[in-house]
């Protein structure tokens, strides 16, 4: 055997192993490609089931009816302690815009969304009126109600526009939703304004 033939027999050996190498190689990277798209698309199956689904525009009017509903209950079971004629003059006025906007949620829901509002308002809306509820009591404990009724409606006003803000944005403005919430809203605004200059001294 010449050193050609010899050469020649060596390389026939070793190409098989180069084919299984190149196979082995090519196998590999299907496998990682396939357990990539499965991490990938579990991945988006965990952001997509951990992501709350964005409120409707009943939903928004939901909110605004159970709020209108605890904080017009407030305003009524304090109303008769507040000192200032002044300032139990605004809270007569935010008892009925907040009966209205109640009323008026309530039958928007009913002939534009044909539903009806919860039966109770969420934990967190619960919770946040509870402590308003607990924040006027102590301050009626200690003598400063209308100091801390004025302050506490002012932040609370402030949170409802913002409901209302973001209902509007979901709804026709030619629509009679939008009319409510556009109505209610500046009526609110003027009464905010009020409570936020409110001095003891008036």
């Amino acid at each position: 055997m010449n050193d050609l033939d010899y050469l020649n027999q060596i390389s026939a050996k070793v190409q098989p192993s180069q084919k299984a190498g190149g196979f082995f190689d090519k196998k590999t990277k299907i496998i990682a490609i396939i357990l990539g798209a499965v991490f990938l698309i579990s991945i988006i199956l965990m952001i997509t089931m951990s992501s709350s689904p964005e409120p409707t525009a009943a939903d928004e009017l939901n909110n605004i009816y159970q709020r209108a509903t605890a904080l017009e209950e407030t305003v009524s079971e304090y109303m008769d302690d507040i000192k200032s004629s002044s300032l139990r003059s605004s809270a007569a006025s935010l008892s009925t815009l907040l009966a209205n906007a109640k009323s008026s949620s309530e039958s928007l829901l009913e002939s534009e969304y044909e539903t009806k509002p919860a039966n109770s308002p969420s934990d967190s809306d619960a919770k946040l009126i509870e402590e308003l509820n607990a924040s006027l009591e102590k301050a009626r404990l200690n003598g400063i109600l209308d100091r801390r009724f004025a302050s506490e409606f002012y932040y609370q006003i402030e949170f409802f526009l913002i409901l209302e803000q973001a209902a509007a944005k979901k709804v026709p403005e030619n629509g009679k939703v939008y009319e409510f919430l556009d109505s209610s809203y500046k009526s609110l605004a003027h009464l905010s304004d009020t409570l936020h200059t409110f001095s003891e001294a008036d």
